[in-house]
């Protein structure tokens, strides 16, 4: 059972269905549950029940002191065969630890199983002593995809707990867990001084507990270590550590990965250290390190660019952060992400409605372009990123429906449900959900809302069918309420064409009830009295086009304009001829006399003809003889 703010795996379900192994639960079946009421929903996956009993409970101490043989049989060979299952479909597991290992109902196993992989985002729910330190330090949310690698440092975790007879780490905090991996190594830190490994296993838990995931052994070099050969593992490089020590919050600091962890955490002594140049001082002086130098100096410039008022300590923190270390996780604002775990970590906060801004201000103050910038320098490959960067920052600046944070959710997290709240609890992952969810929520609904489409929906669908979707945003972002359902009413046809006509007669329904605005454009109330007679006919169909061809009829909407136009146009003549008119009433004295003048000067003028004209016929019928 998924809970709604952690988005599952739903892309790696396809792909999970394929694998025939002992070790992974078999996946019977995946969709949404809905309690008895209907009114809330949950994903759920359902796996055979053949796992057995848990080994371990969370909270228990792992020391068992194990051979190295049983280690490999009964934990190593099994979880090996699923990693060469999943590295051959570019899967990442991302959730072996000892809590997730079950005995298939056998008290005394002979190998243990794997548990769920797909109902929480990957890593979400590892300790953080199984990550490696780079992502133990990020916030469980936002550890993003993570690697084989990954999955293969975990099981060296396991491997060693069970291999060693003492847990160093007993009683330890998270940041004391990470600090032990930075100045000793994780292998050192799981290990402790008190156990000795000798014999082969000794190679492969060296090989898997390398911190630099460039060295760490793939699975190609663990399966050819299981074949024979012997393989030595490179000497792991250790973090740098400064010549003396810098103090932050009453705690001394030799390594900057432990620095810039804990730089946001005291932000009012940090920024006495940076403003006071002890920072740039110990980076210069007991690092030697140029190229961090270089990136300190330019966090403490672009921070200033801003000013150095409200909000200042919020970009130079973060930015400092990633000058010391760009390999860890970003910091800002209390949140630690990496960049590919930002869209769940925004899905998270979009269920729990709070700290939205935090996201918004990621983007305007520039943190991750610092970042990119910082990693580009490494010489890495942050072509992918800050393409992602530059097209949500484009989102944030531009107003529409289909822009917004919402954008940003549905382009960072592509595997997250609709989480429009009329539907949210449908779970409806693809266009073709949506209108199902729709539909079941009219029919369940005692009240609908006035708008079917919000800005959840419009950048959901447009994530998923941008092509379908896109001639719409025009009139779904507009004011004007006849075009934004219109609008409505378009992209809901266009899904329900692209998915093979699936019927909706309460969506039909919920859209006749909208439909006054768009009535209401018809100019004769005749006609408006006749379109809303057809689309009452029509509104049990559960065929959005049937709708639209009733309201936007070409012949019918040219008729209405040639009929107003004619209409207007003799409304026009008459309203001239009456305004003529007031203003004659207005001074009848004056348009009286006017008038009578006018009268008797017509008159005068046809007498006078007359008399012309009699004159004349006098005068010829005097001159002609008889």
């Amino acid at each position: 059972m998924c809970e709604s703010q952690y988005t599952p795996r739903f892309s790696m379900s396809v792909y999970y269905k394929e694998i025939a192994n002992p070790t992974l639960p078999l996946l019977v079946d995946q969709g949404t549950v809905r309690n008895s009421n209907g009114d809330t929903g949950a994903y759920c996956f359902v796996y055979e029940d053949n796992l057995g009993e848990q080994i371990y409970k969370p909270e228990d101490i792992i020391a068992p002191s194990w051979k190295s043989e049983r280690v490999l049989e009964q934990i190593a060979l099994p979880i090996i065969n699923v990693l060469r299952e999943f590295h051959s479909r570019d899967l990442v597991h991302g959730n072996i630890r000892v809590s997730n290992l079950y005995n298939g109902g056998q008290k005394n196993y002979t190998a243990v199983r794997l548990g769920d992989c797909l109902s929480l985002p990957a890593s979400m729910a590892q300790p953080v002593v199984y990550e490696p330190v780079e992502r133990s330090m990020t916030d469980p949310i936002s550890r993003g995809q993570g690697t084989l690698s990954d999955d293969l440092y975990s099981l060296g975790i396991i491997i060693a707990m069970h291999l060693r007879s003492y847990d160093p780490l007993k009683g330890k905090t998270d940041n004391e867990i990470i600090s032990a991996k930075v100045v000793g190594g994780s292998y050192s830190a799981l290990v402790g001084a008190n156990d000795r490994f000798t014999g082969a296993i000794l190679e492969l838990l060296r090989g898997l507990l390398i911190d630099d995931p460039k060295q760490r052994w793939n699975i190609d070099e663990v399966s050819a270590w299981l074949d024979g050969r012997r393989l030595s593992p490179k000497q792991p490089a250790k973090k740098k550590k400064a010549t003396r020590s810098i103090t932050l919050g009453s705690i001394a600091y030799y390594y900057p990965t432990t620095l810039a962890h804990n730089i946001v955490l005291h932000p009012q002594e940090s920024v006495k250290l940076i403003e006071s140049s002890e920072l740039t001082h110990w980076v210069e002086r007991t690092l030697a390190d140029e190229e961090m130098l270089l990136r300190l100096e330019n966090a403490i410039r672009g921070a200033s660019e801003g000013g150095t008022g409200v909000g200042y300590w919020d970009r130079l923190l973060p930015r400092v952060s990633i000058a010391l270390d760009p390999d860890a996780p970003i910091r800002y604002k209390g949140v630690s992400f990496l960049l590919d775990g930002l869209g769940n970590a925004l899905a998270e906060a979009f269920v729990q409605k709070r700290g939205l801004s935090i996201f918004t201000n990621l983007f305007k103050e520039n943190i991750l372009s610092f970042w990119v910038g910082a990693c580009a320098d490494l010489n890495m490959d942050m072509a992918g990123y800050s393409s992602q960067i530059d097209k949500c920052q484009s989102f944030l600046k531009q107003s529409g429906m289909q822009y917004g944070i919402e954008r940003c959710l549905y382009f960072l997290n592509n595997s997250i449900h609709c989480l429009s709240p009329i539907i949210e609890s449908y779970y409806a992952r693809t266009p073709g959900d949506y209108l199902l969810a729709l539909d079941d929520f009219a029919k369940n609904s005692d009240s609908l809302p006035g708008r079917i489409l919000d800005k959840h929906a419009c950048c959901f669908l447009l994530s998923k069918e941008a092509r379908i979707i896109e001639p719409f945003t025009f009139d779904l972002s507009s004011h004007e309420d006849f075009r934004h359902v219109l609008g409505t009413a378009q992209a809901l046809a266009a899904i329900q064409k692209y998915h093979k006509d699936i019927p909706a007669p309460h969506v039909t329904q919920w859209l006749v009830k909208l439909m006054d605005p768009v009535v209401m454009r018809f100019h004769n109330i005749d006609r408006q009295k006749k379109v809303r007679s057809e689309l009452a006919k029509k509104q049990s169909s559960g065929n959005i086009q049937d709708i639209l061809d009733v309201v936007e009829n070409p012949d019918r909407i040219r008729n209405d304009q040639l009929d107003f136009r004619r209409a207007f146009k003799e409304y026009h003549g008459l309203s001239n001829e009456l305004k003529h008119l007031e203003h004659r009433l207005k001074n009848p004295k004056f348009n009286a006399e006017k008038s009578g003048r006018e009268w008797a000067a017509t008159i005068s003028g046809i007498v006078s003809v007359l008399i012309i004209l009699g004159f004349i016929m006098v005068q010829f019928g005097a001159d002609r003889p008889f």
